[in-house]
């Protein structure tokens, strides 16, 4: 299971609004875990794979600890000013499209 700065980042900063759960077995047998947004985002998932665990229970455990391993690493990369991460957001286009996110929230 791979995944992207930009997804890792949209977990990090909506942290309030990240839902870890299970769903049925795949063809192969494994509980589906899977990390999405909440019902103000339609649900939309960020990621999902499957979890070679006994219950549904310990798949939605790996998942939120997935999440958690995600909002340490990104609070980390975001503390380090000469991350590519943080370098990115002080890009001008960047910080324009950021703020115009803001104001939409608002609207």
């Amino acid at each position: 299971m791979g995944i992207s700065r930009l997804t890792a980042l949209e977990i990090y900063s909506n942290q309030d609004d990240i839902v870890c759960e299970c769903w049925e077995k795949n063809d192969e047998g494994l509980f589906v875990g899977v990390i999405r947004r909440g019902p103000g985002h339609n649900g939309k998932v960020l990621l999902d794979g499957g979890l070679d665990v006994g219950s549904e229970e310990e798949a939605v455990s790996c998942m939120e600890s997935l999440r958690d391993s995600i909002i340490k690493a990104m609070g980390e990369e975001l503390a380090n000013e000469k991350s590519q991460t943080s370098k990115l957001l002080e890009e001008p286009v960047v910080k324009t499209a950021l703020k115009v996110v803001e104001i939409a929230k608002n609207i």
